[in-house]
């Protein structure tokens, strides 16, 4: 029987394997996977404004090779001494021990397709030393409206690696066509034998369209600091209700978040 998740009122337990008795108020190893441009980045953006508004740190690691967005928003961002491999698996050690002596929490930040963690993970037990440590690990699958998004997660899989650990599987509604029901839109992939795989395990969550995200990016406004009121009244507006629609959309798993 799984843990309920911490704070969260009226919230039925999650019909997944315990990952182990660890405190609610230890720190967190979250991973955002999959293809490139599927809500990744903006996931971690949100989860790093929504801890450290509450005065929880998180570190911003950013180990996308090929566009730095956690850097352009964060000066403090955590980065690997260049793009080669052996930098980068020092960089991801680094920040486990990090994590582990000094307790707080990492939101890693990775480019779409990118398999370094999966190919450190098969070298070095990410999941035993979370384990071993007292770290939520939270693995974040994020998936399009096309079934060509879940090959990186059909590979993941596959390997095993971050078996067992607290997975979430994202379908994010800001892909969705202009126009097009997002039922309708993710129709294959929530039919697709890859996807019903990953809820064996995993639980789903909706992400919220922000139809004024382009222009929050365009001004690197932050989705708590004023609710970005650099970018106009309408979408400061705008980015206040969809944060209210992603702590809804993510309450099943508030306890997993940092």
């Amino acid at each position: 029987m799984a843990s309920k998740p911490k704070d969260i009122a009226d919230t039925a337990v999650l019909d997944r394997p315990n990952p182990g008795p660890i405190a609610d108020n230890s720190p967190v190893l979250m991973v955002g996977l999959g293809r490139g441009q599927t809500g990744k980045s903006v996931f971690a953006r949100w989860a790093i404004d929504r801890a450290r508004n509450a005065d929880r740190p998180v570190v911003a690691a950013d180990g996308d090779k090929s566009n730095a967005t956690l850097t352009s928003y964060y000066k403090d961002a955590s980065r690997p001494r260049s793009a080669d491999d052996s930098d980068v698996h020092a960089w991801i050690t680094d920040l486990l021990e990090k994590i582990a002596s000094d307790q707080v929490s990492v939101a890693l930040d990775l480019g779409g397709g990118d398999r370094t963690l999966e190919e450190y993970a098969r070298e070095f037990p990410i999941v035993e030393f979370c384990e071993a440590h007292s770290i939520r690990l939270l693995i974040a699958y994020f998936i399009a409206p096309n079934v060509d998004s879940l090959a990186p997660i059909a590979t993941l899989e596959n390997s095993g690696v971050f078996k067992p650990t607290n997975t979430i599987a994202v379908l994010n509604e800001g892909l969705v066509p202009y126009g097009m029901a997002p039922d309708r839109a993710f129709e294959s992939v929530r039919g697709h034998p890859v996807f019903l795989k990953v809820l064996d395990h995993a639980q789903l969550v909706i992400m919220p369209k922000l139809s004024c995200m382009p222009t929050l990016e365009q001004n690197r406004a932050s989705f708590f600091d004023s609710f970005a009121q650099s970018v106009g009244p309408m979408n400061a507006f705008m980015t206040r209700h969809w944060v209210k629609q992603m702590e809804a959309a993510f309450a099943p798993v508030q306890g997993w978040l940092p």
